[in-house]
């Protein structure tokens, strides 16, 4: 991976658009962003991203959470090849009826298919709002 803007968007010390060549933080920001995007959101590519606003006003079951655990996982699987998942949690928020915390847990691919550190992206989503936490 090169060089990316920072999420969330900042500007640096400099005055210009903050970067960030870590791969890792890379990949989190991806992953939140297919998450956090709903499907045909993206005028130029409708297929990109998760249902989950469809999904955060069914009912909270495990019908439901293994559904959303398999659109995330095709959906990282089709637009951030470079990772590999390793555990996908999908959890209802405690404190509020129609809220998820879906917990990512992953592996970077490197150039020679040896995985790197597991890491985590964390997104919690109330109403079609994306808060990440990781």
């Amino acid at each position: 991976m090169g060089t990316e803007m920072a999420v969330p968007f900042s500007i640096d010390s400099t005055g210009s658009v903050a970067t960030t060549d870590d791969p890792a933080q890379q990949a989190i920001n991806h992953i939140v962003s297919i998450i956090g995007t709903n499907l045909y959101q993206r005028i130029m590519n409708p297929l990109y991203g998760v249902d989950l606003d469809a999904m955060l006003f069914a009912n909270n079951d495990g019908a439901v959470q293994s559904a959303l655990i398999a659109d995330i996982s095709a959906a990282i699987a089709t637009y951030e090849p470079g990772v590999q998942v390793e555990n996908i949690v999908v959890l209802p928020d405690a404190t509020e009826e129609n809220a998820l915390t879906v917990r990512v847990e992953f592996s970077l691919v490197t150039a020679t298919g040896a995985a790197a550190t597991t890491l985590t992206a964390v997104v919690t989503t109330a109403g079609g709002v994306v808060d990440v936490n990781g």
